[in-house]
């Protein structure tokens, strides 16, 4: 895939997209202490400004670059990819912060994933599933493992009782 930035966007949006980014990630971080609500001894809240802030800004410009560099020329794809973007960037902020994805933010993606996964259309996959599902499940794996060298639990008991 080729990540140049398209003719129809001025470096000027791109730099502008970039700090849009940037900006997102810091208010999502310091918005992600008090919301949703916190259980108070273990997450308080209105903690000081610290390596999640620098996580979440660090992602949000990478995340409205990529935008550009992949949906530039496509204004419903950068609109629609942008709200989804802003949307993991609050994610991530409140992930970070509490260890939890609320609902209002990760169940009105499901419509629109839906949409481009049975119109065929969707822009992150074309024609590339056999690659696609391959590395989500070596995604899958990792994070299993991960979880398994953490806790040394295997999970088993959930499955099999």
């Amino acid at each position: 895939m080729d990540l140049t930035l398209p003719p129809s966007v001025p470096i000027g949006a791109f730099v502008g997209a970039v700090a849009v980014g940037v900006i997102l990630g810091v208010l999502s971080d310091r918005f992600s202490t008090r919301w949703p609500e916190h259980e108070p001894p273990e997450f308080p809240a209105g903690r000081a400004i610290g390596w999640r802030t620098v996580v979440c800004a660090l992602f949000g410009g990478f995340a409205f670059a990529v935008l550009l560099l992949r949906f530039g020329d496509n204004i419903i794809a950068t609109v629609l990819f942008g709200v989804w973007f802003a949307t993991l960037v609050v994610g991530l902020a409140t992930d970070l912060d509490q260890r939890l994805l609320p609902d209002l933010l990760t169940l009105p993606v499901i419509p629109v994933a839906a949409l481009y996964a049975v119109s065929g259309q969707n822009p992150l996959v074309g024609t590339d599933l056999l690659y696609t599902l391959i590395a989500a499940s070596l995604i899958m794996a990792a994070a299993t493992g991960y979880y398994v060298f953490k806790t040394g639990d295997s999970g088993a008991r959930m499955v099999w009782g």
